[in-house]
């Protein structure tokens, strides 16, 4: 794999980001996770997070297995529009029923296909060149 060293700015304004993120997340969790506005801004945010920290992984190895594990879960950022769009719904004062919710989720399925099998995924050649 390649060897490279990550900047220093790179790593705090990720470390600085996933801290600002999850402080975010969880203080909207906080607030009253029934409510459907508050648990959408949570999962969106916790989406956001959780890619941030795959990110700066995958940004920190130098292990070709563990940098495509973090790059096939990084597809996992599509959920974050999913979440988006329940928030906008929910911020709109829309109520979703569980069909519906289903239906928007069902094209990101597709996300989840690729990611346990092999369709339409690049990926990291020992010899630093990416595909």
């Amino acid at each position: 794999m390649c060897q490279f060293e990550t900047p220093l700015f790179i790593i705090y304004s990720y470390l600085s980001l996933i801290a600002l993120s999850f402080v975010l997340a969880f203080s909207i969790l906080g607030k009253n996770f029934r409510h459907p506005l508050n648990r959408n801004a949570f999962y969106f945010m916790l989406v956001l997070s959780l890619w941030m920290v795959g990110d700066l992984v995958q940004w920190l190895t130098h292990d070709q297995k563990i940098s495509y594990l973090f790059f096939r879960l990084s597809y996992l950022i599509d959920f974050f529009f999913l979440f988006f769009l329940y928030f906008a719904y929910a911020l709109a004062g829309k109520d979703l029923s569980r069909k519906q919710k289903l239906i928007f989720a069902a094209p990101f399925s597709l996300t989840v296909a690729a990611i346990i099998g092999e369709i339409g995924l690049g990926g990291v050649d020992e010899n630093c060149d990416y595909w």
